[in-house]
């Protein structure tokens, strides 16, 4: 399984480490997953790594390539306030339709085993259960056309389909009046210019 990453940020950049070096509590986490190995089952970390790297956002929002965590995704959600969930989801409609669903809408099979251990409905009534409280969530799925497993490459659908659900999450961020700036991050070490 592969190792729980943030894509293109820093601990600081990311808010990742509180005051007393335990792990913050993102406002608003962006949880891509999927199985990079399995064709278009990778959409989902693949768009968080997309945002990660060409978009700058606002503070209190956290992009994760969660992979195929399962369970150990579980610390994460517990600090956030609002979940954005990026994966493969079949809903029968065409290769590379991006939809904003509720997770309600993909209980069952629509979820590819992403998360492996668990669908995105358990780990979400997990949260529940150990906070008190719901998670607010939003799905941005893709429609897979191809899960063939030892591939890494997306079909051409769903390769075109990846800047509309890059988009679709920067709608709903904005929805909640969080806005991202479009361009690459600024590296750390990289001189800034005065304006």
């Amino acid at each position: 399984m592969p190792s729980l990453r943030a894509a293109g940020r820093s601990d600081e950049e990311r808010g990742a480490r509180g005051a007393a070096g335990g792990a913050a509590r993102p406002a608003v986490l962006v949880l891509g997953v999927g199985n990079l190995l399995r064709r278009d089952e990778g959409v989902g970390v693949r768009v968080a790594r997309e945002l990660a790297l060409h978009h700058r956002l606002p503070p209190g929002v956290t992009v994760v390539d969660g992979g195929t965590g399962g369970f150990r995704l579980l610390p994460l959600l517990e600090g956030a306030e609002r979940l954005i969930l990026v994966d493969a989801v079949d809903v029968g409609a065409p290769a590379g339709t991006v939809l904003e669903l509720e997770p309600e809408a993909i209980e069952g099979p629509a979820l590819h085993a992403s998360l492996h251990e668990i669908g995105p409905a358990e780990l979400l009534a997990s949260v529940e259960a150990v906070t008190g409280r719901p998670l607010p969530t939003v799905v941005v799925g893709v429609q897979p056309g191809d899960l063939s497993p030892w591939d890494a490459t997306l079909t051409e659908p769903v390769a075109a389909a990846l800047p509309m659900a890059v988009d679709r999450v920067l709608t709903v961020l904005r929805r909640w009046d969080l806005e991202a700036r479009q361009g690459p991050l600024v590296s750390p070490t990289a001189p800034v210019a005065a304006g």
